[in-house]
């Protein structure tokens, strides 16, 4: 066996322990993605995935936005750019207050989350009616 040949076979072999190891929860996850639109500071990333018991919204730890007395996530079916600060909230579900302005953190979503049903997430001051940001699904 040559050199090059023996580090090929213990790749396929390290390779195929990891995919075996991955958890079944951490199956489809989408992809990280920005905020499309910002109307207040809001940096940082965000994804969906689907485990077993259910969808989550994922902020990753790199999230970042400003303080506010009532931040709160929701799904909407309007396009986040048609996206008013006196208007987010309308045709939309509450998924959860935010628990924090920066960090990685996760919320459940609706048992009947469906990308078909919603269009975008939103970040919204609900108690000043305030439009923070959001994404496009």
């Amino acid at each position: 066996m040559t050199f090059k040949t023996f580090f090929a076979a213990a790749a396929i072999a390290v390779s195929s322990l990891f995919a075996v190891a991955l958890p079944a929860s951490a199956a489809d996850v989408s992809a990280a993605r920005a905020f499309d639109v910002a109307e207040k500071p809001l940096d940082g990333s965000w994804s969906i995935e689907t485990r077993d018991d259910g969808a989550y919204i994922v902020l990753s730890d790199d999230f970042r936005t400003s303080n506010a007395p009532d931040l709160k996530i929701f799904l909407s079916q309007q396009d986040v750019n048609d996206v008013r600060d006196n208007t987010a909230t309308r045709n939309a579900v509450l998924v959860s207050k935010l628990d924090s302005t920066s960090g990685a953190q996760e919320y459940k979503l609706p048992a009947d989350f469906s990308t078909d049903a919603y269009t975008s997430v939103l970040i919204h001051c609900e108690q000043f009616s305030v439009f923070w940001g959001g994404a496009n699904l």
